[in-house]
């Protein structure tokens, strides 16, 4: 079945490492920027920064309810986060890069996932995407307010 791929990139006034260092730390940091509406149940089974750390996240979006166990890597070291369920239905990566002279950071999440089978599935193409956008909107927002204030 085809994925279905959703993408958000913000510019944040904060280096790359301390951007980084918040998404790494599943333990604190990163779960404090998730948008508290969508993110539910998060408990960390392994680990806890970066690569290695395995966490149960429940999502409820459009009043469906999501449960995941994701496992993390780091593709590239310092830049680059990966989370992949255990099912491979989700994959999504955050990216961070330097982004002009001010040492700010450009941050980017993309998610790819597959959707269900049948008329659940074709629903999901047609309005997840704008929502896991305002998702993701609402996470770099939250991102730029805790490296501002940390």
């Amino acid at each position: 079945m085809k994925t279905v791929r959703v993408e958000s990139t913000r510019l944040i006034n904060a280096p790359v490492q301390t951007i980084y260092e918040i998404l790494a730390d599943f333990e604190d940091a990163h779960v404090a920027i998730l948008p508290r509406q969508y993110f539910r149940a998060i408990k960390l089974l392994a680990g806890g920064q970066g690569a290695g750390t395995v966490y149960q996240l429940q999502m409820v979006v459009s009043g469906q309810t999501y449960d995941y166990e994701m496992h993390v890597s780091e593709p590239v070291p310092g830049r680059e986060l990966l989370e992949v369920s255990s099912d491979g239905a989700v994959r999504t990566v955050m990216r961070v890069e330097p982004a002009g002279a001010n040492g700010d950071s450009q941050v980017t999440i993309i998610s790819d996932f597959t959707p269900e089978p049948g008329f659940m599935g074709w629903l999901q193409r047609l309005f997840q995407p704008a929502i896991v956008r305002r998702i993701y909107r609402e996470e770099l927002d939250n991102l730029a307010q805790y490296a501002a204030t940390h």
